[in-house]
């Protein structure tokens, strides 16, 4: 083979490769109540298509770009957000936090974020790779646990 048909022979299983990525990242996603969203710098961003059915978008339209995650995410915990994405640098590449959003129908949802930032030899980012579970569920299950445990309390406490 020549050096030029190595090279395309090399760019066709690069866009193979990214192509079997994305179609894994969204049957993950299928199976659970994650989505995923990565990034190589300084302007490639992608999302699994599950990201949808979290914000509720029907349309599946919603532009997704560099911060649109954060423009779900509700007032109160914006500064939390903020302060865990600015914290990720080369000695510290990895966060994890919950936070609630609101959606496009105007529920409110909590998500367990994951973030993974890459860096070249020189600190630079070069690429991210993060996963949102919905937790809403379980977190609701929670609170419904700890009222009915402390109206038990406050019940025994009245009876006695």
């Amino acid at each position: 083979l020549t050096q030029q048909e190595r090279a395309k022979k090399l760019i066709e299983n690069s866009d193979d490769d990214k192509v079997r990525l994305k179609s894994t990242i969204d049957n993950l996603g299928r199976y659970s109540k994650t989505f995923i969203s990565y990034a190589i710098y300084p302007d490639n961003y992608d999302v699994s298509n599950n990201f949808y059915d979290v914000i509720e978008d029907e349309s599946r339209d919603y532009p997704f770009k560099k911060d649109t995650l954060r423009d779900f995410v509700i007032g109160s915990d914006l500064k939390l957000y903020d302060s865990m994405i600015s914290s990720l640098s080369p000695a510290n590449p990895e966060v994890e936090f919950t936070t609630s959003i609101m959606t496009l129908k105007f529920n409110i949802k909590y998500i367990r974020h994951y973030f993974k930032r890459l860096y070249d030899s020189e600190g630079y980012a070069t690429s991210y790779i993060s996963a949102h579970q919905d937790i809403t569920e379980e977190s609701l299950a929670q609170l419904r646990e700890s009222v009915e445990h402390e109206a038990r309390c406050t019940n025994g406490m009245l009876t006695l």
